[in-house]
């Protein structure tokens, strides 16, 4: 039977205006007979049935995964990639300016009627508006509108602005390819007389000329009236002053308010730090302003609101409000003149507070007080502060932090003549839990057993402690993300949990998810994958000598297989591919250049090869050939792909990667410094050979086009420059125009590198800018290292101040520059495990933001919270059913916990499975908890103290996920042929059977996970020793090791093998049915050493042979395969 699709859609169509000659484009998210589409397809205007031929399209794949990727499949996640798009063509052509109607209903295929309306185009116009009415001070926005689309090059070429006689491009560039609507950007004068010319030449997207070519004219009205405002927090040294520009207006009101900190609180709060009360301001002291100002021109002042206030402290509120076009606004400001500057630095432990003068040339003498107010006014506590500077210990904290619900603190601080207040965020110190889950293994079929472990432990900055959190609640998800069982586990003194997951056969294959969660703020999740698989019974390697070949050498690949039970892989086959696409020169060195060869063309089989081999006696395969290319530039990335199959025709596959350079040398270019301070571009140029070595003295030519001309067909080329290459790279600046594309070549010798790039005013970084800067001398330190810390200032003549820490601050001292540079020199100390925050900042006030506080994180190794054991056995070869001892050993006078968890290798292997470091988990990056801030305004700091609680279930899933190999693949290869000892089956009969000998063992205890425990305590004087039996597997057990105390962790693995001198691996079927037909596949591998006859014999019960259940076979490379049919 053939079940066609009952979800027939139309995903997409041209119901867009189209051309008349134009045909239809349709998408259908299943495919279905074109013939079944023309049958059940009517195309009609309001009077008649259209005739129509229809097409399968060639741009089915690139639209339907257009579609998918775009918006369609989001809520359709159960229908298919497997679309199909056809043309519709009208076989004559249809009316201009028309309405016509698509109707599709396949009754077998689609639940409901598709209908679609098309509209054709008219004639190709220019649609005029002659009158601007209100333009804009800078720049105006003119609009051009056609009737048709038309591609943004012909309006290029065709489509022009006069001004004062001189014809310019309508536009410098413009992002979209074609539109029937486009914005130019001109700047234009009040009554100002312009006009569009509009070539005969233009055509719309269809060819179609253009109907009205000609001259338009356009007015200019007056300009748009508006009035800029400084606005915000004004906080001057001096005098309290208002900045504003006003276009085509003349009056404005101003009302202000003058208050004690008290009053200025209370009002804050009440206006809930955003909206003012708008009844509540009329009440102020009101002063009406009125300018002379002249229509459309901008003007400008500055107004002293109270010159009388002097050095004197002043703080309060105020209004501006301005009528425009009969509505009524309002600007909202706040005021504080006061010659002092207030820093904070705080954290949960300790804090300081520096009051300086506001020049930041000095700290402020003598004794001022710190008042500390709620966010409602009410004070909370106040502390004296000597000489400008304040230190607090963990006591006094409490008073400056800020719960979820309580949004800021404000900090006042007076002396004898003036005050300060501003407003100040401590965030309350959540708890930062982690946690370390792993299961045993994370492939398990139906009716197995999960076994789930956690390791959780809270952070305190750089610390690690026990956790507080002593009970967990979990639920397990199923691959449609439902829950499927749900409980309780325990945390034991020790921060471990255990948990043991039954997984029934009345479970659906695919990514289960066990989500942990606390009743506060813990979460944390692991995965595990359940599916039907075979064990491999054999293991596959294949490496490279090295990752990179230059243009001479041949490419070696060494290809090993083993079996798990310790055999070679001699004589078994390999099947090889070599995939090789073209890629780009990397230099370490130079890692911003671009060094890819844009002109190199050259056409080669990206499958080189597929070939087949043999392993030798040592289970090698070593591939050696210089893979050559004539005309090749750019390097190549070569894949070597080896499958190698077992007797059993079973394949393993797995893959290396490597480069191969064609070049001795290769150039690269960098282009940077997009700024919108000037018109100067750097282009830099080096060139380095195979080895990442820069070479001198050679010749390159750089050529910069301006893609789009205006008024030729052809690109125009801007500059041609001749560079020669340096040690360091070789600059050039260049001027160029804003808001244009550029593209820009490379050439040497023979070779070209291209780059495009916008040049515009909405995409720049200043690079050019000085800033505050901190350079480490190393990228990470040790315990007991010295870190040396460069530093660098545009303003050396101003204080500058450093601190570091983690979850305490310390070491507050002043810099002391050497002309812009200062060093400093940072004891790398115990405390500083895992690395701390190093912060920089300037006492003065900073408009030219070159002095903004920096902050950079300096790593320091936690290797010595890595826990050192060692882990032993008894021996590395077993035989089924030995006992295995494993030893754990430590130099730590104090107890440690050992997590034991022993596996077989076959089942790891298939997914790459392993334990990943703890040490990743808990001494990771921590959050930065001191916090800085100065009295720049008073604006309410918008912080959200929560933390976002998804972290660690998305650091979980990548970290389940990436455990995936994507290069271990298990897959079955050939079909089983009969050998030759087979006997046919004689008619009307069974095969005579011989039975079972007596002295035979069954192997039936087949488990993958024989021993587990989170139990085992060991020390120095204590060692851990645990003892467990091996079941029937043959082949490898990976025993993983888990260590931990409160801040130590680590993790090792062991493997041990298994084997017998006989050993037989089946390939049977997963299932069976009565009455099913079934060949019998066993490879029996012949470890005795010794070549000769194999005695090989099947019984079964429940089986009637349909050849002799007994044979003999002869090995080869101590290998044979038995083949039954019953």
């Amino acid at each position: 039977l053939t079940f066609g699709p009952v979800n027939l859609k139309v995903i997409f169509a041209s119901n867009t205006t189209i051309h008349p000659d134009s045909s239809i484009f349709l998408i259908f998210n299943y495919p279905v007979s074109l013939s079944e589409i023309k049958k059940n397809t009517t195309f009609s205007d309001k009077s008649e049935n259209i005739d129509f031929g229809i097409i399968r399209s060639l741009k089915n794949k690139e639209y339907g995964y257009y579609y998918y990727n775009n918006y369609y499949y989001t809520d359709n996640e159960e229908d298919t990639l497997n679309f199909l798009a056809v043309e519709i063509k009208p076989k004559s052509s249809l009316k201009s300016s028309h309405t016509y109607n698509i109707s599709i209903f396949i009754k077998e295929n689609m639940r409901n009627s598709e209908n679609f309306t098309i509209y054709t185009l008219g004639d190709f116009k220019y649609i005029h508006r002659e009158n601007i009415d209100q333009i804009s001070y800078n720049e105006s926005n003119i609009n051009i509108e056609f009737t048709n689309p038309v591609k943004t090059e012909d309006v290029f070429k065709n489509v022009f602005f006069i001004t004062e006689g001189k014809t310019e491009s309508l536009f410098d560039y413009y992002y979209s390819y074609q539109s029937d609507y486009f914005d130019s950007y001109k700047k234009i004068v009040p009554g100002g007389n312009y006009m569009i010319k509009i070539g005969e030449n233009l055509k719309d997207i269809h060819g179609s000329k253009i109907k009205n070519p000609g001259l338009y004219n356009l007015i200019a009205g007056d300009y748009h009236p508006f009035i800029l405002f400084t606005g915000g927090y004004l906080n001057p040294v001096s005098k309290l002053q208002l900045r504003f520009s006003m276009m085509n207006m003349s009056k404005f009101n101003l009302f202000l308010e003058e208050m004690t900190v008290y009053e200025f609180i209370k009002e804050i709060a009440k206006n809930n730090y955003e909206d003012w009360d708008r009844k509540g301001y009329k009440n102020w002291f009101k002063k009406k302003y009125e300018f002379q100002t002249e229509k459309n021109v901008l003007f400008s002042e500055t107004l002293d609101i109270d010159k009388e206030y002097g050095h004197k402290s002043k703080l309060g509120m105020g209004v501006l409000e301005y009528t425009l076009r009969e509505d009524t606004y309002d600007i909202n400001f706040s005021y504080q003149v006061t010659p002092l500057r207030m820093h904070t630095i705080m954290s949960s432990k300790n804090g300081f507070v520096f009051l300086s003068d506001r020049k930041g040339e000095s700290l402020i003498k003598g004794l001022s007080t710190l008042y500390v107010y709620n966010i409602k006014g009410s004070p909370l506590f106040s502390v004296p502060l000597k000489d400008g500077f304040l230190s607090m210990n963990k006591p006094q904290m409490k008073w400056f932090e800020v719960k979820n619900d309580n949004y800021a603190k404000l900090l006042y601080v007076k002396n004898q003549e003036n005050g300060l207040l501003m407003t100040y965020y401590l965030p309350s110190m959540e708890k930062d839990s982690r946690s370390y889950i792993f299961t045993d293994k994370n492939l398990y079929k139906l009716d197995d057993s999960v076994f789930v472990t956690g390791i959780v432990r809270d952070i305190e900055g750089n610390k690690v402690k026990y956790s507080a959190i002593k009970k967990l609640n979990y639920s397990v998800m199923n691959p449609d993300y439902k829950e499927v069982c749900k409980g309780q586990v325990n945390i034991n003194k020790n921060g471990v949990f255990s948990l043991k997951i039954m997984v029934p056969d009345s479970f659906k294959t695919g990514y289960y998810y066990v989500q942990f969660r606390d009743k506060k703020y813990y979460y944390a999740q692991v995965s595990f994958i359940v599916q039907e698989f075979k064990e491999p019974t054999f293991e596959v390697s294949v490496s490279s000598e090295k990752t990179v070949y230059l243009v001479n050498e041949n490419i070696k690949v060494n290809v090993k297989g083993n079996y798990l039970s310790g055999m070679k892989m001699a004589g078994d086959s390999l099947y090889s591919s070599l995939i090789i696409h073209r890629t780009s020169y990397y230099s370490k060195k130079f890692p911003e250049f671009n060094f890819y060869i844009s002109n190199d063309t050259t056409v080669f089989n990206s499958q080189a090869f597929d070939r087949k081999d043999t392993l030798n006696k040592a289970g090698e395969f070593i591939y050696s050939e210089n893979v050559r290319y004539s005309n090749v530039k750019n390097p190549l990335s070569i894949q070597y792909i080896g499958t190698v199959k077992g007797i059993d025709k079973e394949g393993i596959s797995q893959s290396v990667s490597l480069t191969k350079y064609y070049r001795e040398n290769y150039a690269g270019l960098k282009i940077s410094n997009y700024t919108d301070k000037d018109d100067s571009t750097l282009f830099e140029v080096i060139v380095s050979d195979n080895k990442d070595n820069p070479v001198k003295r050679r010749t390159l030519k750089l050529r910069i086009i301006r893609e789009y001309s205006y008024k030729d067909s052809v690109p125009d080329t801007l500059e041609i420059k001749t560079l020669i290459s340096k040690e360091v790279p070789d600059s050039i600046w260049i001027k160029l125009d804003k808001r244009a594309y550029y593209f820009i070549e490379l050439e040497y010798e023979g070779t070209k590198i291209s780059q495009s790039f916008y040049y515009g005013w909405w995409w720049f970084s200043d690079e050019s800018k000085k800033i505050l800067t901190i350079t480490p001398d190393k990228n990470e330190y040790s315990i007991g290292d010295t870190a040396k810390i460069k530093m660098f200032t545009p303003v050396p003549e101003v204080k500058h101040y450093y601190y570091f820490n983690t979850d305490s601050i310390y070491g507050i001292s002043e810099i002391k520059f050497s002309g812009d540079t200062a060093e400093i020199a940072i004891p790398v100390t115990k405390n500083l495990i895992n690395g701390f925050y190093l912060s920089v900042f300037a006492l003065p006030e900073d408009s030219t933001n070159k002095l903004q506080m920096q902050t950079i994180f300096v790593k320091v190794s936690s290797e010595t919270k890595r826990l050192l054991f060692d882990m032993m056995t008894n021996r590395e070869v077993f035989e089924p059913n030995d006992t295995v001892e494993i030893t754990l050993e430590t130099k730590l006078e104090k107890d440690v916990t050992a997590i034991i968890t022993v596996v077989d290798e076959a089942v790891l292997m298939l997914t790459g499975y392993s334990y990943y470091d703890p040490m990743s988990i808990f001494y990771g990056y921590y959050e930065n908890h001191a916090y800085y801030a100065n009295s720049s305004n008073l604006q309410y700091p918008y912080y959200y103290p929560y933390k976002y609680k998804g972290r660690w279930v998305k650091e979980s899933i990548e970290r389940d996920l990436s455990q995936i190999s994507d290069k271990a693949v298990l897959s079955t290869f050939g079909e089983n042929k009969e050998a030759e000892t087979i006997e046919k089956t004689k008619k009307g009969g069974e095969v005579p059977q011989t039975p079972m000998p007596q002295n035979v063992s069954i192997r039936k205890d087949f488990t993958q996970l024989p021993f587990y425990s989170e139990k085992i305590l060991f020390s120095k004087n204590k060692k851990g020793r645990v003892n467990f039996r091996l079941p029937d597997n043959i082949g490898k057990f990976r025993i993983n090791c888990v260590v931990l105390s409160e801040d130590e962790f680590n993790v090792k693995e062991q493997k041990i093998r298994v084997e017998k001198k006989i050993i037989i691996n089946q390939s049977l079927p997963q299932f069976l049915r009565p009455f099913d037909k079934i060949d019998a596949s066993f490879s029996v591998l012949d470890n005795t050493g010794i070549e000769g006859e194999v005695n090989v014999k099947m019984n079964s019960k429940e089986m009637k042979f349909a050849v002799k259940n007994e044979a003999i076979l002869e090995t080869k490379n101590n290998k044979a395969l038995a083949l039954f049919r019953g």
